[in-house]
C-alpha cells in the first residue's frame, strides 16, 4: 500500500538509510477477508518478497473464526466474552478486542517463528470516531495494548463489558478520535502508528482533522494512504458508495 508521509521541508535527510517494503493494510477471515492469516502472510513474504506486514482488520464484532467458520459452528464452542451480539442473519459475533487478543495475535506470533528474518505486526483497521478508517498498530510483546485500544476507541465496538476494568469508552466524536491519537502518543510514542486509510473514498477527513491528529500525536500520526479510494472494490476506488 502506497503511503504518503507528512514530512517537514528540509527534513528528508532523516529518512536516509535502508528502505524496506511492507503492507500495513490487510484482512483475513476474522473480519471481511477471504483468506487465512497464513495465506496472507505467505503471499506477502513468499510471493511478493515484502520485508514486513501488519495484520490490520476492522474493529467491531465479526462472525467467523480464523479458518472462515462461523463461531457458532466451531467445535468445541469458543467462549465469547462481552455483551452478546448477533448479526442480521442471527449469527453469533465475537468482539474484535477479544479476537485480537485470543486469536489474531497468537496466530501472528506462531507465523513469526516461521519467518525469523521478516517482521509481523499486530495492528487494527480503526473505525475512527466520526471519520472512516485508519491503520493503527502498537508494537508490544503482549496483545493487550492493541486489544484495549480497540475496545476503548473503535467506533464499531459497542461492547461495554470491560468498564469494571477501568477501560473508558471514547468512540463517538472527533474529540474522541483526537483523544485516541493522544493516547497513542502518551503511552506508545515510539512503538505505535496511526495512518489514515483511503481518505478520498467518502471524504470524512478534512485537512483540519489531519492537523488535529498530527498535533495530538506528532510521532504517531504521520501519514496516509496515497492511492485514491479503496483498492479492493470492483469499481475502482470504491467511489459512488
Amino acid at each position: 500500500m502506497l503511503t504518503v508521509l507528512m514530512v517537514a521541508a528540509g527534513s528528508l535527510s532523516a529518512f536516509a538509510g535502508e528502505w524496506i517494503t511492507g503492507d500495513f493494510h490487510t484482512h483475513t477471515f476474522l473480519t471481511d477477508g477471504n483468506h487465512t492469516q497464513a495465506d496472507v502472510v505467505g503471499h506477502a513474504f513468499d510471493t511478493f518478497g515484502l520485508d514486513w506486514m501488519a495484520n490490520s482488520e476492522h474493529g467491531g464484532a465479526f462472525a467467523r473464526n480464523p479458518e472462515g467458520m462461523y463461531w457458532e459452528k466451531v467445535t468445541p464452542s469458543p467462549y465469547i466474552i462481552g455483551n452478546p451480539v448477533k448479526d442480521k442473519n442471527g449469527r453469533l459475533l465475537m468482539w474484535r478486542w477479544q479476537s485480537l487478543r485470543d486469536y489474531s495475535y497468537p496466530l501472528l506470533q506462531a507465523l513469526q517463528s516461521r519467518y525469523p528474518n521478516k517482521t509481523l505486526i499486530q495492528g487494527l483497521e480503526w473505525n475512527v470516531p466520526s471519520h472512516e478508517h485508519a491503520s493503527v498498530a502498537i508494537i508490544e510483546d503482549v496483545p493487550t495494548a492493541i486489544s484495549d485500544f480497540e475496545y476503548m476507541f473503535d467506533a464499531g465496538d459497542k461492547d461495554t463489558s470491560r468498564a469494571r476494568e477501568g477501560l473508558v469508552k471514547r468512540n463517538v466524536t472527533h474529540a474522541d478520535a483526537v483523544a485516541g491519537a493522544a493516547y497513542l502518543q502518551e503511552n506508545y510514542a515510539d512503538t505505535s502508528y496511526f495512518l489514515i486509510n483511503h481518505p478520498s473514498r467518502v471524504l470524512k477527513y478534512s485537512a483540519a482533522d489531519i492537523r488535529d491528529f498530527n498535533n495530538a500525536a506528532p510521532t504517531v500520526c504521520f501519514g496516509f494512504e496515497g492511492l485514491p479510494g479503496h483498492q479492493k472494490e470492483d469499481a475502482r476506488g470504491g467511489y459512488g458508495r
